[in-house]
C-alpha cells in the first residue's frame, strides 16, 4: 500500500510531461529505461526512485524512509523502513518474517496455515513459537521456559538459568546444572559428562575416548579409527605426546612447539603462531605475521603483512572463489560458477573510499565513491548508496550510461549508436544516427536545433520556432531499381 501511494505522488508530479516517452529534468524529475529494460522514476535526488523490470523485478524507495524490493525469479519481496529498524522478508508465495533493530523478529513459514511453524524473539528475554509438529513453546529468560530451533539446538529447556536445563540436538539429549559447571549428554553413540573444570569424558563408539582432569592441566585420549587408532595426552603447559598409527607428535610447552610426522601429514610448530610449516593433505608454510600460504583439499589462503594483505580461494567441480584485500584499501572478489548454470562469472573491485565495480556476464556497474570498506550489503545499496553516489557509471557489451550529481550530468549510449547528453539546465544534445536526426539546446529551449526525417527547425526564447531550408531528409534510392 505504502508503495502504491509514492508511486502515485511521483506520477502526479510527473503529469506536466506526461506526453514524453523520457523525462529528464536532472536531478528533479526524470523518466528512463535502463540498460537492462526496466522502466525508471527518479526525483528529488536520490530521494524518489521506481523501476519496473520486464521480468516482474520492482522496486520502490522513498529514501532512506521506506523501500520494496520485488524479485519473482527468487520469489523473494523485502521492504526496509528505516533500515536497520525494521526489515521484511516474503519468499515462496508463503513464508515472511520481519525483523526490528536485530533484537525483536517474527518468523511465519507459511502465512496461509494457522497450524504452520512460526516464532517470535524479543532478545535476550522471551521466545515463542510453535514447532514443525504444531506443539506450542515459550520462554522468558532467565526465569524458564522452552526454546526450539535456537542456536545449535532444535530444544533448549531451563529453569532459573544457569541453574537447570535440558537440551536436545537431534537424537543427542542432555542437562546441565550450574552451566556450564555440570552437564551430561548421550545417545546411542554418544556420551558425554563434565564437571567444569575438574573432570569431563566424552565417547562416541569405538572411534574415541577422551578425559581431562583439572582442565587444561591434563588432557587425555584414545583413538579407534581403522588405520589411525592410538592414544595422546597433553600436560598443560610442559608437554603433550600423539602416538596414532599413521601418526607421531610431540609437544613442548603446548601449543607452541609441536613436531608431528605421518602417513598423510607432516607437521612443524616452532614455535606457534609465528612458524608453522605443513607438508601433505595440507600444504602450509607461515612466517606469522610476515608471509604465509596454504593450501587444503579446495581451499587455498595467503597473506603478506597479515592481516593487510589477504587472499582467500574456493574452488570445487561447481564454482571457483577468490577474494583479495589491501586494508583497508582494496577490496576485490571473483567468482566463476559452471553448475547448475554454466559461464556465470561475478567479480567486484573496490579501491575504498574512491570507488566499487561490479561485474557479472559482460554487465559492469561503477559508483564513486563507497563508505564500505568490505562487501557491499543489499539494504545499504537500496536505501542508502545513493546519498552518496555522485558518480554511476554503467556498461553492457553494447551500451553505455553514466550520470554524476544525481542526474545533473547524464550521458548514454545505446546499442543503436544514438547519444544523448545533458548538463541540467545547461544544455542538452541528443543524436540517433538510425534516424538521421540531431537535437540541442540551451537553457532547455532558450536556443535550440532540431534536424529530423520531418526537417530542420530553429529554436529561440523556449516558443519561437522557424523551419529551416533544406530540412527534408530524401530517403535514400533502393540499391536496385523496381521493374
Amino acid at each position: 500500500m505504502r508503495a502504491r501511494l509514492w508511486a502515485g505522488i511521483c506520477l502526479l508530479a510527473a503529469l506536466p510531461a506526461a506526453g514524453a516517452a523520457e523525462i529528464d529534468w536532472g536531478p528533479l524529475l526524470a523518466r528512463d529505461t535502463t540498460l537492462d529494460g526496466e522502466t525508471r522514476w527518479r526525483a528529488l535526488g536520490p530521494l524518489v526512485e521506481f523501476r519496473t523490470g520486464t521480468n516482474g523485478c520492482r522496486l520502490a524507495a522513498v529514501r532512506p524512509l521506506y523501500s520494496r524490493a520485488r524479485d519473482p525469479a527468487r520469489r523473494k519481496v523485502v521492504q526496509d523502513v528505516l533500515w536497520p529498524v525494521w526489515n521484511g522478508k516474503a519468499w515462496d508465495g508463503a513464508a515472511y518474517q520481519w525483523r526490528c533493530l536485530l533484537l525483536v523478529s517474527w518468523r511465519d513459514d507459511d502465512i496461509h496455515d494457522p497450524r504452520a511453524r512460526y516464532s517470535f524473539r524479543a532478545l535476550p528475554f522471551y521466545f515463542q513459537g510453535r514447532d514443525d509438529a504444531g506443539r506450542p513453546y515459550w520462554a522468558l529468560f532467565p526465569v524458564g521456559g522452552t526454546i526450539r530451533d535456537f542456536l545449535f539446538y532444535d530444544q533448549v529447556q531451563f529453569w532459573l538459568f544457569p541453574l537447570f536445563g535440558r537440551t536436545r540436538v537431534d537424537d543427542l539429549q542432555g542437562w546441565f546444572c550450574l552451566w556450564p559447571v555440570m552437564s551430561r549428554s548421550w545417545n546411542a553413540e554418544i556420551e558425554r559428562h563434565r564437571f567444569f573444570p575438574l573432570y569431563g569424558y566424552s565417547r562416541r563408539r569405538d572411534d574415541f575416548e577422551k578425559y581431562f582432569v583439572l582442565w587444561p592441566v591434563w588432557n587425555h585420549a584414545r583413538y579407534g579409527y581403522a588405520g589411525a587408532a592410538g592414544t595422546g595426552y597433553v600436560l598443560f603447559p610442559l608437554f603433550g605426546r600423539v602416538q596414532l598409527e599413521d601418526q607421531s607428535s610431540w609437544m613442548f610447552l603446548p601449543p607452541f612447539f609441536r613436531f608431528s610426522r605421518g602417513n598423510r601429514l607432516n607437521q612443524v610448530y616452532a614455535p606457534w603462531p609465528f612458524i608453522q610449516v605443513s607438508r601433505g593433505v595440507v600444504d602450509q608454510t607461515y612466517f606469522w605475521p610476515l608471509w604465509g600460504r596454504k593450501t587444503a583439499g579446495g581451499y587455498a589462503h595467503g597473506f603478506i603483512a597479515w592481516p593487510i594483505c589477504m587472499r582467500t580461494r574456493q574452488f570445487s567441480p561447481h564454482n571457483d572463489r577468490q577474494r583479495s584485500w589491501v586494508l583497508p584499501f582494496v577490496y576485490c572478489t571473483d567468482e566463476k560458477q559452471t553448475r547448475p548454470a554454466p559461464g556465470i562469472e561475478r567479480r567486484v573491485r573496490k579501491i575504498w573510499p574512491l570507488f566499487t565495480r561490479h561485474e557479472e556476464n559482460g554487465h559492469s556497474l561503477l559508483r564513486a565513491p563507497t563508505l564500505l570498506p568490505f562487501k557491499d550489503w543489499e539494504q545499504i545499496d537500496r536505501n542508502y548508496a545513493p546519498f552518496w553516489t555522485i558518480y554511476r557509471r554503467e556498461t553492457t557489451s553494447a551500451a553505455m550510461e553514466q550520470e554524476a550529481f544525481w542526474g545533473l550530468f547524464r550521458h548514454r549510449r545505446a546499442a543503436d549508436g544514438s547519444r544523448r547528453c545533458s548538463l541540467f539546465p545547461l544544455a542538452r544534445y541528443a543524436v540517433r544516427p538510425a534516424e538521421g536526426a540531431l537535437e540541442w539546446s540551451v537553457l532547455g529551449g532558450a536556443c535550440g536545433y532540431t534536424r529530423s526525417a520531418a526537417g530542420r527547425r530553429l529554436r529561440l526564447l523556449y516558443f519561437i520556432r522557424w523551419p529551416l531550408a533544406g530540412g527534408g531528409q530524401t530517403p535514400p534510392a533502393p540499391a536496385t531499381a523496381p521493374p
